[in-house]
């Protein structure tokens, strides 16, 4: 097994937004996230997207949201859900920080997902927005598990790496929360192996049961990568790239960002045909040049 290599590292500068993501219960499948902002509005409203880009339908992720509170300097605050995917918090007078639960045990490329053996989510089923704040930059602290059966875990995700351990726990960036919502993250003690596209580092990850050479996929899929970056025309808009594959007994999927594909597939199985009168822009093969704009996320 190759050892992923971290995402790009920038130098640390201020984020007037930042959220930390605890694994808290892994039998109970609850993620913890923590939301700072360190000058909020006297009335804080706070909303999470009913929808993630890729898979346009209405998912309501705040319907998994089990739990919220707000503090500011030591005191709680009351939190008022003023809608089904909007909350606000009244009389911060310093940094507030927003704490939700969220329950996860969604296997889908769309969701978030939390047990024994993974964790896996994605930012519009956790990132609640601060209202009017969504061009700013954030950070995200990513906590190790204290829990003796995750000693093994590591984290693969596209996000810019600020400051993490060689597990890759740590701090990340993103430019703003369209970038943020842009990149999943996947836990665990997964598989992984690294090549090299037209000069642009590529990783692919695969959690879960398998039997498969990574080696030897990792050099046809490098192929497949370089021809496509070739067919759009060089440099790649990127400057890294992760597929972020699970393997699993039943089911399939496959959801792309900017640097990042997410594929869930039954290993050895053939994916049913896809129709191939629909435009390959519509299906969202975003690799290489056909990258599409990013459309600002709707709560």
């Amino acid at each position: 097994m190759r050892q992923c290599a971290p995402a790009t590292t920038v130098a640390r500068r201020p984020a007037l937004i930042s959220y930390r993501v605890r694994l808290a219960d892994l039998d109970r499948h609850l993620f913890e996230i923590e939301c700072r902002v360190d000058d909020p509005a006297p009335e804080q409203r706070f909303s999470l997207p009913a929808w993630i880009p890729g898979s346009y339908l209405l998912r309501e992720f705040a319907r998994f949201v089990v739990g919220i509170e707000a503090s500011s300097a030591g005191q709680s605050l009351p939190v008022e859900k003023v809608e089904s995917s909007a909350w606000v918090v009244r009389g911060a007078h310093a940094p507030l920080t927003l704490t939700t639960k969220v329950y996860a045990l969604d296997q889908s490329v769309r969701g978030a997902y939390l047990d024994r053996r993974r964790g896996y989510f994605n930012g519009p089923c956790v990132f609640l927005l601060p209202e009017g704040r969504d061009p700013e930059r954030i950070e995200v602290a990513l906590e190790a598990p204290t829990n003796p059966i995750c000693e093994a875990w590591r984290v693969a995700t596209a996000l810019t790496c600020v400051d993490a351990n060689a597990q890759g726990f740590g701090v990340y960036a993103a430019a703003d929360y369209d970038e943020l919502l842009d990149h999943p993250v996947e836990i665990g003690d997964f598989e992984s192996v690294e090549f090299i596209a037209c000069g642009v580092p590529h990783h692919l990850v695969v959690a879960g049961r398998f039997e498969s050479d990574l080696d030897r996929v990792a050099a046809d899929l490098a192929q497949i990568c370089a021809a496509q970056i070739e067919f759009f025309g060089r440099p790649a808009p990127f400057d890294r790239y992760w597929f972020l594959c699970l393997a699993v007994g039943d089911g399939y999927g496959g959801l792309g960002g900017f640097a990042v594909q997410h594929v869930v597939a039954v290993p050895g199985r053939r994916l049913p045909a896809v129709d191939r009168r629909v435009p390959v822009r519509r299906r969202r093969l975003r690799h290489g040049g056909n990258v599409h704009g990013r459309e600002r996320r709707v709560p």
